[in-house]
């Protein structure tokens, strides 16, 4: 189903009528869903500690985001070799998730809120990491277009 939603994206061009830079907030709202999902599995559903399950889902979430973007966001920018663009993706949004882990660990480890309500201690740092991401990945991963150019 997934499949038919990016084909039908692709074909009805609403892509091209958005802003790029509002179509990677759609997919951060995707990514957080996956990350608050993983993280209330981990933490709630098998009892992991919230730090711990923190760094699973901001991977998780990254992954899933990095899919989405590939497809849907810069799609005329990827490049043929998903792996090392992957990995960069990665790489370049690991600043992103340092800064959103961070403000996590503040929230959680230095406040009663925190501690009680580790799901919405997540927010802060994702709105935070988003924009951050944002910039870092359309300058530095999905480049294949630009790189082509210049060989």
């Amino acid at each position: 189903m997934s499949q038919r939603i990016l084909e039908l994206s692709c074909t009805t061009g609403w892509r091209h009528r958005l802003p790029r830079a509002l179509v990677f907030a759609a997919v951060s709202g995707l990514a957080f869903g996956v990350d608050m999902s993983v993280l209330a599995l981990l933490v709630h559903g098998l009892g992991w500690p919230g730090l711990v399950s923190r760094i699973v889902s901001i991977v998780s979430a990254t992954s899933s985001s990095w899919f989405v973007n590939r497809h849907a966001t810069f799609a005329a920018r990827a490049g043929p070799g998903w792996g090392r663009e992957w990995a960069r993706y990665l790489a370049v949004n690991a600043i992103g998730m340092g800064l959103n882990y961070a403000v996590y660990a503040l929230i959680v480890a230095g406040t009663v809120f925190g501690k009680t309500h580790p799901l919405w201690a997540v927010v802060p740092g994702g709105v935070l990491a988003m924009g951050l991401n944002y910039g870092l990945t359309r300058r530095w991963v999905f480049v294949a277009g630009r790189l082509s150019s210049h060989r």
